[in-house]
């Protein structure tokens, strides 16, 4: 009997941590995934101007040092790839509730739509001759949009485990059982 009270009574804390003005589960995810295409679109420039500062600035041997780029073709270049990016992402089912905050699917799901989209400048590149872009600055495109997007959910997914604490992102359960286990996990469900 004591295990049930003591059950109750941590539901009834968790209820009362709960803001009552919190938004419901619908806006709080719509709200999430706004912030990612958001993230995505500011690490994807990032991302494309940063290939371009090593490729390019940075002066390393391993490129051909001969070549004088523009800034303002791959800065158009970067524009129309940002929605090529974003659209892939959503092929990939990226932006789907089931893929995000939990495990590394989400993280799989980004590798697979960067490189994919990596693989259609590439392609774009060899058959239509005069769309010319840097190889070195395509793979390090590639590498970077998929770090910088990665570190981007990450610090993001941290954030919502953060407001979990607080009762948002959190799903309702119901516990049934007043045996130690159902103790144990009641407890485990509330940290």
């Amino acid at each position: 009997m004591t295990h049930l009270t003591s059950q109750v009574h941590l539901a009834t804390e968790i209820r009362l941590h709960r803001s009552i003005k919190a938004l419901s589960r619908q806006a709080q995810r719509r709200l999430y995934l706004g912030a990612l295409v958001v993230s995505d679109t500011f690490m994807l420039a990032l991302a494309f101007r940063l290939a371009f500062w090593i490729r390019f600035e940075l002066g390393l041997p391993i490129f051909r040092l001969e070549v004088v780029p523009s800034l303002v073709f791959y800065r158009q270049i970067a524009v129309v790839l940002i929605g090529l990016w974003l659209a892939i992402l959503a092929l990939f089912r990226v932006y789907e509730w089931e893929n995000l905050l939990g495990g590394i699917q989400e993280y799989a799901l980004l590798a697979n739509a960067c490189t994919m989209a990596t693989v259609l400048v590439a392609v774009t590149n060899f058959v239509w001759p005069t769309f010319v872009i840097a190889r070195g600055w395509l793979f390090l495109a590639w590498a970077l949009t998929f770090l910088c997007m990665s570190a981007a959910r990450f610090l993001l997914r941290r954030g919502i485990y953060r407001l979990r604490r607080r009762g948002y992102f959190v799903s309702p359960a119901l516990i049934i059982g007043a045996n130690e286990e159902a103790l144990a996990l009641t407890h485990q469900l509330a940290a």
